[in-house]
């Protein structure tokens, strides 16, 4: 690997930081600033950032601010505490020892004195919800009732991204816009579902569903009479196969049904619409429904090109979600540069998966007293009243992935992190603000 990062003239981004690191740290060694330098918050759980630390301690005026460093743990406990990755000070302490620095030699910060052990629990509370719907009301609940409490904010923190999209969802109908932090899935934005929809328009185009899906999308323009389509010609038992097929299908419904409550200006619209989308699969060649494997590129030029054509505008590539989307196409179509040729439906599932996979931001204004936060954001701001949600098994903390590829003892003999080292930082994220003055 450290070979063909060299023939090609490309770096490791890991290996990246730790060299920027380096070179920081000789530029404060050489020159060291006088102005204060303090890293706070870090845990110090990438070398890269105990290199800086390192350098840091050693100017003048420079400072290490460790997160939530559990002064009272004696020797004793440090020493099981260093046998358990998962522990939520394991980082912490194992940081210190790699500094050189006792744990009795770190001071508390002026003015942080903690509370005593009957004070510990004070505005603690716990609620047992029974399954994620009543979860989602009683945060929701429980934000909009600290709008009801002038000057006070609230914050919901959690992991679980479904839980806090839910739970914005249920704001909304009290008229509270709060978005979540980490953004949406591609795939629900308006940019993202059309071209999903396109994906798999193209592997049947006279899709029933999928058809009625793209013609009423925001995006779609140019296609009048989508709803007399829909409601007379599209439901019931599909009895075609192509779009030829269900033009027939449209010209011959009232021989069959002499009863049909649509009007002839209602039928002819909807064979119209057929011919229309008939015609914008043959500009794009879209049409993969009789096709074999075929290079994944070619795929992705076809999607692209039809929902070009649908919405005949460049939303699809416009404002944070058109962005993303087109950052999605051109990296799947470099993929699939390096895969084998591939049935269009295999493609289309690759497009669903990476939509999944990306967050767009919603592009929304913070609502100024209440917030929806992910563990990282919440490690950088306060809030009145902090709600814990998703404190449940795999989501917080999440199971570290099993790796297919080395196990975990080659990994420590590597010097390469162990996995349960993430459910040991989860595990600070919640101490952290299982700490606060008010918790539920």
């Amino acid at each position: 690997w450290p070979e063909w990062l060299a023939e090609n003239g490309e770096s490791d981004p890991f290996l990246r930081d730790i060299a920027a690191a380096r070179i920081m740290a000789r530029r404060w060694a050489e020159d060291p600033p006088q102005a204060p330098v303090l890293i706070a918050g870090s845990t110090g759980a990438t070398p890269a950032g105990r290199i800086l630390m390192k350098a840091a301690m050693a100017l003048p005026q420079g400072l290490v601010v460790l997160p939530g460093l559990d002064i009272h743990a004696d020797e004793e406990a440090r020493n099981v505490i260093a046998g358990s990755v998962s522990h939520p000070q394991h980082i912490l302490f194992d940081t210190l020892r790699d500094l050189g620095v006792a744990p009795g030699d770190v001071r508390t910060w002026p003015g942080t004195e903690g509370a005593g052990k009957a004070e510990a629990l004070d505005g603690l509370t716990v609620i047992e919800a029974p399954d994620e719907a009543v979860e989602a009301e009683t945060a929701a609940l429980l934000l909009r009732q600290v709008m009801e409490q002038p000057g006070e904010t609230a914050a919901l923190v959690t992991q679980d991204a479904t839980l806090a999209r839910r739970v914005s969802g249920v704001l909304q109908r009290w008229g509270l816009d709060v978005p979540p932090s980490s953004g949406s899935p591609l795939g629900q934005t308006t940019a993202g579902s059309l071209i999903g929809l396109c994906a798999r328009w193209v592997l049947d185009p006279a899709e029933p569903v999928i058809l009625s899906a793209v013609l009423k999308h925001p995006f779609a323009r140019g296609f009048e009479g989508a709803d007399s389509l829909d409601r007379y010609f599209l439901r019931g038992a599909r009895n075609w196969q192509s779009l030829d097929d269900l033009a027939a299908s449209v010209r011959s419904r009232k021989e069959l049904d002499p009863y049909a409550s649509f009007s002839d200006e209602e039928q002819a619209i909807a064979e119209e619409l057929v011919e229309q989308i008939a015609i914008a699969f043959r500009e794009t060649e879209a049409d993969l429904s009789r096709e074999g494997p075929m290079p994944g590129r070619k795929i992705a030029e076809r999607i692209a090109a039809l929902a070009a054509r649908v919405s005949q505008t460049p939303f699809p590539w416009a404002g944070e979600d058109g962005r993303s989307a087109t950052a999605m196409m051109e990296h799947v179509a470099d993929l699939a540069d390096y895969l084998a040729p591939m049935p269009p439906h295999a493609f289309a599932e690759l497009i669903e998966a990476e939509a999944a996979g990306r967050t767009v931001s919603a592009g929304v204004a913070e609502h100024p007293r209440l917030a929806i936060w992910g563990p990282l954001e919440a490690r950088l701001q306060s809030a009145s009243h902090i709600i814990l949600a998703g404190l449940n098994e795999d989501v917080w903390p999440q199971r570290p992935p099993a790796d297919a590829f080395l196990p975990r003892r080659f990994r420590k003999d590597l010097g390469i992190s162990d996995p349960e080292d993430r459910v040991g930082l989860s595990a600070h994220d919640f101490a952290q603000l299982a700490c606060a003055p008010k918790v539920t």
